[in-house]
């Protein structure tokens, strides 16, 4: 059987590394892995679209929502991070709590960046600093030259300029050139060590922790992309690919509980592991949309809040990628949406209400005469073997409705299949022998709407 050959560009980090080394498979899929940082990912993504899948900036996803939306992310998040570590002051610059830092100068070596983003909406929620009390100025970390991956279009009350051709973000910081630096890897002059440079928050692990048992936020600062052109032609791979991205992850949380011996070079990991287990719960790096609705939600406000997101966006109630609303398909204009109160596994019933199974998105068959809606489960917000074991079906729908859809069993057997319309369109109450003509199970792995 063939399989579809597609690049991943992601970090090789423990949570990914069975799909680089080959133990986790996408199902369907044959994926060359490319091991690569994540600002080169990003910057050969975003601009030239170079990988069929990549690792990505959660705030650059959002913002090229508003430009021609070339990705659709999965509910994958690689990278995550608390970011009050992150904030780096001038030792002279009398910092000492963070409403010092109203007035000053802050470098970030983009004003998009996830991890800067997180730090501002932070400090403005917790500490009263609004976004607009700091002046900023952007550039290269250690290198000089590093420019804003994506055009921004900011409201005037953010001060924001470009530092010197020859200037880095650093170097500034060490010689009081700035007071302030809000990045994601630490500056080389704070690594030397010689005073300098010093953290806002000396004790950041006890901060951390607090800013977790206030909130329940992890903060995001990645999620995994496809091209949308790819995703449009194989939507199938979504659901593969966010199972895999699982599984993998599965496998790096077994090697955290092993005890007979350390597969990670840090000397107090159980400890650590145990510690992370009480505070945060067994799945204390969750993916799936409905674990993380609550943190995206916080970040999609911060980033219209700080002038990136041209309008307020929310967290989509299903794990699917959804089209806009006033999509065209096969000459049918408008959505239809279903919500599934009983579905089928391997021929039996299974229990499912709309709490559970989550609302069902469409797509139509480009291949078809009538036009067609498939319908899978929700990715995340029902267990993975009840998914797993559901198959997508298709059925011959026209206009555009919502419906509710029940399959009726008989000796654990489905035998009609029940169509209720709950809004607009042509279709009453429909009650058919299942499965009919017009609707008939889709080849395994079916498609993500």
């Amino acid at each position: 059987m063939s399989t579809l050959a597609l690049t991943l560009a992601c970090w090789n980090y423990d949570r990914t590394r069975a799909l680089f080394d080959g133990s986790v498979r996408p199902d369907g899929i044959d994926l060359t892995c490319l091991d690569l940082p994540v600002e080169e990912t990003f910057f050969r993504m975003l601009r030239y679209q170079e990988f069929d899948v990549a690792e990505m900036s959660l705030s650059s996803y959002v913002m090229s929502l508003f430009a021609d939306a070339p990705f659709v992310a999965i509910p994958v998040f690689p990278s995550r991070f608390f970011r009050h570590s992150c904030i780096y002051v001038n030792a002279a610059a009398g910092i000492q709590q963070p409403r010092d830092l109203a007035g000053r100068t802050v470098g970030t070596p983009e004003y998009q960046m996830t991890a800067p983003v997180w730090i501002r909406g932070i400090l403005a929620d917790g500490y009263d600093v609004p976004v607009t009390s700091v002046s900023y100025v952007t550039g290269g970390l250690e290198e000089a030259g590093r420019a804003e991956k994506l055009a921004l279009d900011l409201p005037s009350s953010v001060r924001i300029r470009r530092i010197g051709p020859a200037q880095t973000l650093s170097a500034m910081l060490a010689e009081g050139e700035i007071d302030a630096l809000y990045t994601a890897r630490a500056p080389s002059s704070f690594r030397a060590g010689d005073g300098r440079v010093r953290r806002l928050f000396d004790d950041f692990p006890a901060v951390e922790r607090d800013y977790y048992r206030r909130t329940r936020i992890f903060p995001i600062m990645h999620t995994v992309v496809l091209r949308r052109p790819l995703y449009e032609r194989h939507r199938w791979i979504a659901q593969s690919l966010t199972k895999a991205f699982a599984a993998a992850q599965r496998v790096a949380y077994d090697d955290l509980a092993q005890t007979a011996a350390l597969k990670t070079m840090l000397p107090w990991l159980v400890a650590h592991v145990e510690d992370a287990r009480r505070e945060m719960g067994e799945d204390f790096w969750p993916y799936g949309m409905a674990a993380n609705a609550a943190t995206l939600a916080t970040f999609l406000r911060y980033s219209h809040e700080q002038g990136l997101s041209r309008r307020l966006l929310s967290p989509p109630t299903s794990s699917r990628p959804r089209r806009s609303r006033r999509s065209r398909f096969d000459g049918v204009a408008g959505r239809i949406v279903i919500d599934v109160d009983r579905v089928v596994r391997d021929g039996h019933r299974v229990g499912a209400d709309r709490d559970e199974a989550g609302r069902l998105h469409h797509r139509a068959g480009a291949d078809v005469e009538d036009p067609l809606v498939e319908v899978a489960l929700d990715a995340v917000a029902v267990d993975e073997a009840f998914r797993e074991r559901t198959r997508p079906m298709r059925a011959g729908i026209v206009g555009d409705v919502e419906l509710a859809v029940e399959i009726e069993h008989r000796d654990g057997q489905a035998v009609r299949l029940h169509l209720q319309r709950l809004a607009g369109g042509d279709v009453a109450d429909v009650a058919q022998p299942y499965p009919p003509a017009r609707l008939t199970p889709l080849d395994r792995g079916g498609s993500v709407c």
